[in-house]
Order: structure tokens, then sequence, then C-alpha cells
């Protein structure tokens, strides 16, 4: 089925229930929750108001009525997502991002939570069978009281299904692009190698050397190489959180990264040499004594309730610190 071809179900949410055609798909939604219009008609977007401003609130979306089985993809710590499939309402994960129920009677419907700044969503089951919306901000210090944070739609046809909800999400969010829309890389076509298994945080530049003569050996070489993390220059503070102390590459590659660089691509003719980095400088920032004039201020590593359900002592991971280059400041 094309998209050209695709008729998504006509949604109506009336006296707590949200309907497709009719069928009731969540029931016993509360008074508080009204919907928004999709403007591009594949679905509908449901908005939550909460009796007063708060950093998180747990609002109630109602029963999945029909309910087959699922299949739902969450975050199951603070960087990684995966699947999970299930055969009742209760087994909808904490920090759901997006759910796909198949109901007994053939109709597949998508729930994608969303973000609305201040606050980001996720679904998770509640204790009365119920499905939950968490929306927060993140920060005790921000708070808000209302949120458009979650997409329905439904059809027969789950593939056209997914395509056609990506563009109203995208279309709602104003946040970036859909795939189709990016130009794709040559390297996507290139057999890689990554250093993260073979080597973690001891890689260097002879551990790299010794990485691609091994596959020269046997008879193939990577065209894409990625160095991962162990290349970078930090350490630990006395907090416990290992922070980055310069630009340059630490002394397991003399001479930074560029002899690197040179002897993969002039020896063992890798075309793409891509290097990991952390967006805030490393797992636990920037220290501001080794990397003065950039205003690093220390914060309190802090993550959701959902993250902690899944690790408790998550805060403790590379310390209880990060080391926060301001706003102002990362464009140097």
């Amino acid at each position: 089925m094309t998209l050209q071809d695709f008729e998504p179900a006509a949604l109506t949410l009336e006296g707590g229930s949200l309907a497709a055609d009719g069928q009731a798909l969540l029931s016993g939604l509360p008074p508080s929750v009204s919907a928004v219009e999709d403007p591009l008609g594949i679905g509908i977007f449901l908005h939550f108001q909460a009796e007063a401003a708060s950093a998180r609130h747990v609002f109630p979306c109602g029963v999945i009525n029909q309910l087959d089985r699922f299949s739902a993809c969450h975050r199951y710590e603070p960087f990684w997502m995966k699947a999970m499939a299930g055969g009742s309402a209760d087994a909808v994960p904490v920090e759901t991002q997006s759910l796909v129920v198949l109901r007994e009677d053939g109709q597949f419907v998508l729930l994608v939570p969303i973000i609305d700044a201040p606050m980001r969503t996720s679904l998770l089951s509640l204790p009365d069978g119920g499905l939950g919306l968490v929306a927060e901000t993140g920060d005790g210090a921000v708070t808000a009281g209302a949120v458009t944070g979650l997409f329905v739609a439904a059809a027969n046809d789950v593939y056209a299904l997914m395509e056609a909800s990506a563009e109203s999400v995208m279309a709602r969010m104003n946040t970036g692009r859909l795939r189709r829309d990016k130009a794709l890389p040559a390297f996507a076509d290139q057999f890689g190698w990554c250093t993260w298994d073979a080597f973690y945080q001891e890689v260097s530049l002879e551990k790299v050397r010794e990485g691609l003569e091994s596959f020269a050996k046997g008879g193939i070489l990577p065209r894409m190489l990625i160095l991962d993390d162990g290349w970078q220059s930090e350490h630990e503070l006395p907090e416990g959180n290992r922070a980055l102390t310069a630009f340059a590459a630490n002394g397991k590659f003399p001479g930074g990264l560029a002899p690197t660089v040179e002897m993969a691509k002039s020896e063992y003719a890798v075309d793409t040499f891509l290097v990991w980095h952390a967006l805030n400088g490393y797992w636990g920032g920037v220290d501001g004594e080794a990397m003065p004039g950039y205003g690093v201020r220390s914060v309190e590593r802090k993550f959701s309730p959902g993250i902690h359900h899944y690790h408790p002592d998550g805060v403790n991971w590379w310390g209880k610190f990060v080391g926060v280059v301001p706003p102002e400041q990362i464009y140097r």
C-alpha cells in the first residue's frame, strides 16, 4: 500500500472515550483531556491539563480496548532504547517512547509520546491496568501545568500507519526532518569497524593499527572506521566524575589524531574516519580548572524516576556531578 492509498481511521474524543470509526480505542480518559486536531488528518493529538503546575506529572490515558498484543520501544537507561513485546496492557514498560497495539479486530493503534516544551513525555502502565503519560521537565525549577503530549492514530496497515504518522508528529514538533528528506551519507554503504568492542577505553594508535592489521590478514578491510571512547584527554575529579581536560587527544595518540588518521587511510585504505565524543565534553562534563574561561559550573547529575526504575544507581555513573558549559559559551 502506498501513502496515496492510505486511509487512516477517523478519530474522535467524546465522553472520555477516544474512538476510531466508532470503535473505542481508549476508554476512561479524564475530562481534563482534550483533542487537538492533526492538520495532516492522520491522527489526533491529546492535550492534558493538570490542576497545578509541576516539574512532573503522570496523566491517566484510559484503558486500551481489545488489546491483543503490542510492540513498544522503551528507554531502559539514559542513552539507549530497546524493543519489547507483550500481550497485556499492564506489561507496557516504563519510559515507552512509542507503542504499537494490535487490536483483536485486526486494527493497529499507534501511540507516540512527544515533546511539548518545556516537557518531554513517555508512556507506562498504571497499577489499575490503564495507560499513563509521564510529562516532565527534568528540572525541579521548571514547571508546567499542561502539555500536548500524545499522538494517536489507527489503521489496518501498520507500515503505512508508521510512515504517515511520522509526518504528522514532525509537522507538529517541527524539530527536524524525516529520514527520507535527509541525504544518505556515502559511508552508510561501506563496511565499517568501531574500536569499542575490541579495545574499549584502552584504545591507542597502536591498537587501531593492530585491529586494522587483523582485518588485513583476514582478507578484508573496513572502509569506514569509528574511533570510539578512550582517545580524549580526561581525568577523574575529586567528586568522582571523569571530565574533559583538553581538546587534544591523550598520550596514547602521539602527535594527536592526525598520525592515526593518516596511518588508517594510507596503509589500510580507510576512506571515512569518524571520531566519537560526548556532547558535553566527556561523561562527567568539562573540568573547569583544566579548561578555564568557559564558565564551567558543576551540576548534580539527576535522572528521571523512569531511569531510576531500571538503574537505581544511575546517578553514580561517572560521578555524581557534571561540569557543564553554559549556553552562552558553547559556541567556543
